[in-house]
């Protein structure tokens, strides 16, 4: 009877571990997301810049 008391307590307990863990994952997928996210914002306003670096050029080559 008391092995299988222990046993529920050590199972119960592992089953706390794994969900904490998968908290602590699924914040760390959300940091992860909101890292990419910026990133993608950055290169998009990068590509905007040289895009409008490259159109000046064009114009400035022209006059």
């Amino acid at each position: 009877m008391a092995v299988c008391k222990f046993g529920k307590v050590a199972l119960m307990l592992g089953i706390q571990t794994l969900q904490q863990a998968q908290q602590n994952l699924m914040v760390d997928l959300v940091v992860v997301l909101a890292v990419v996210r910026e990133l993608q914002t950055v290169g998009a306003q990068d590509r905007a810049r040289v895009s409008f670096i490259f159109m000046q050029r064009k114009l400035l080559e022209q006059v």
